[in-house]
């Protein structure tokens, strides 16, 4: 597959180089999702909740692909200091989504630490196999503490944090390909 210089603002989402498939999975994906997730939310939020809703949707499907990609793990392992920058700036998806989903503020808090523990738990280990089975692991466990029948959470919420958990400990601290093969 040929491979695209990809601009340097646009390198922490996709690399220095990727390819027209990548590109092109998580940005259409993001856009599915995201119309359908902003379309179901018009009824129930004002409209700058939906447009947050959007961005958010957007950024963490978008961003579960592209993270499996090549480019983008390539990209953050050549650059570790890069790998401390993007669990901080995670902490505005929190920030966004306590703003939109203000009445689920504790869930929304305590996922969302969960999720950043987990990240920086799997992005710490060395093995890679270390690394897959521990960001499996927790990933699932989050998934599943999503659907205990006692925390009440919509069904938008529901599957951001499913994005998120997918996001974060599993596509994005993962080092997915072996850099020096």
């Amino acid at each position: 597959e040929q491979s695209i210089k990809i601009p340097k603002v646009l390198h922490e989402v996709h690399g220095e180089r990727s390819n027209w498939r990548d590109i092109f999975l998580a940005h259409s994906l993001a856009l599915v999702s995201t119309v359908f997730i902003v379309i179901s939310s018009l009824d129930d939020m004002q409209t700058w909740q939906s447009i947050f809703l959007g961005i958010l949707t957007y950024d963490l499907v978008g961003g579960v692909v592209a993270n499996f990609s090549l480019s983008t793990s390539s990209n953050y392992a050549a650059n570790p200091s890069k790998r401390r920058g993007f669990i901080l700036l995670h902490l505005l998806q929190p920030t966004l989504l306590v703003l939109v989903f203000q009445a689920d503020w504790i869930i929304v808090l305590s996922m969302s630490a969960y999720i950043l523990i987990s990240s920086i738990i799997v992005n710490s280990l060395q093995s890679h196999s270390q690394q897959v089975i521990t960001g499996a692991f927790l990933s699932i466990t989050g998934i599943f503490l999503l659907q205990i029948p006692i925390i009440e959470i919509t069904p938008i919420l529901q599957f951001l944090f499913t994005v998120f958990l997918l996001k974060l400990p599993l596509a994005w601290a993962v080092r997915w390909y072996d850099l020096n093969s």
